[in-house]
């Protein structure tokens, strides 16, 4: 039977990272009920954790890949919710497509 995805915070990973700095990854994945792999990630990117909110989710989200994109769908969503407008998931995948076809030439 297969885990339940779990998310944890930046506190409870810079934990774990300090237990398995004394006892050994193995060690500190049963202590905290964690899959050793999380473990072994976790030291790598403990930098990370440490400049993050503790309180966090910390790790959740990627760079975007089209930043311009990304801003001018921002500035649009805002611009239609100042005017009192609803602004659906839908609208806003629709609205990047639109954007991005303008940009490229191989849409």
């Amino acid at each position: 039977m297969k885990r339940k995805r779990v998310s944890y915070t930046a506190d409870f990973k810079l934990n774990a990272v300090e237990k398995a700095n004394e006892v050994g990854n193995r060690e500190a994945a049963r202590f905290f009920n964690v899959d050793e792999s999380n473990i072994r990630l976790w030291r790598r990117n403990k930098t990370n954790f440490e400049n993050c909110d503790r309180r966090k989710r910390a790790d959740r989200r990627g760079k975007p890949h089209w930043p311009e994109l990304e801003a001018e769908i921002n500035k649009w969503i805002l611009k239609e919710r100042d005017d009192g407008k609803a602004v659906s998931t839908v609208n806003i995948r629709m609205k990047a497509r639109v954007c991005y076809c303008t940009r490229n030439e191989y849409c």
